[in-house]
This record gives structure tokens, sequence and C-alpha cells, in this order.
């Protein structure tokens, strides 16, 4: 039997920021352009500071992508639904302190044509939504 972890004392020591942000409305020809998808996190990831380990996209047929950048700090991953104008960015990293997630932030939702985005993030103990 497994003992109680409070895993939120766990990512507050380790820095853990965990953010998703929900696009709706977006561009569904940019949903389904690989290229300018990897740019685009690409250029997050710059933006930021972290440091790319590798990356990896698989285009859907008949739509739709998921791309991943394996950072060094940890992760960034980008699902999309063209056919729904939806996608989801997920941002994990470990010692957040160090990076500039706000101005990648700024970024990405200005690069990503939507007409609504929702942010939610996990900071250590405390969540905000």
């Amino acid at each position: 039997m497994c003992e109680k972890v409070d895993f939120r004392e766990i990512a507050a020591k380790i820095g853990l920021v965990s953010i998703v942000c929900f696009f709706h409305g977006c561009d569904p020809d940019q949903l389904e352009d690989s290229d300018e998808i990897r740019a685009i996190l690409s250029r997050f990831v710059e933006l930021a500071r972290m440091q790319t380990i590798d990356s990896f996209f698989h285009k859907f047929t008949p739509q739709g992508l998921t791309g991943v950048f394996i950072l060094h700090q940890s992760h960034v991953f980008i699902h999309t639904w063209p056919e729904f104008s939806f996608a989801i960015v997920q941002i994990s990293v470990c010692q957040a302190k160090h990076f500039h997630l706000r101005l990648a932030l700024r970024y990405l939702k200005n690069a990503i044509k939507h007409g609504n985005c929702e942010i939610r993030a996990a900071i250590g103990r405390d969540q905000f939504y």
C-alpha cells in the first residue's frame, strides 16, 4: 500500500510550474500547418530562455497535429483540432523562476490566431485558474 504523499510540497521544492492554454476559435489552416506551429513553439521556447533537447511533430489524417518540445527543463506540447478550431498548449517547467514565461506566453497568445484563450496554471502548491 502506498503512503500518502503531498505532491504539492514536492512541486514547490522543485519549482514546478504547469500551464495549460486553451485556444478557442482558432484559424483551422494555421492549426494544420505543422511548420508554422513548430516555428511558434520554437520561438516560445527561445523567448522563455529554455533549452530544447529534441522536438517531434505528428500530423494526423484527416486533420490535426500533436507536437512536443522536450526541454532540458521539462516539456512543451500542443494538440490541435482544426475541425473544432481548438488547440491546447501545455507547458511544464522546473525551476520556473529562472525563465521568462510571461513574455513567452504573451508571444504565444499573439502568434496563435484565436478568438478566446484561457490559461490555467499550477505553481508549486497553488493553482490559479
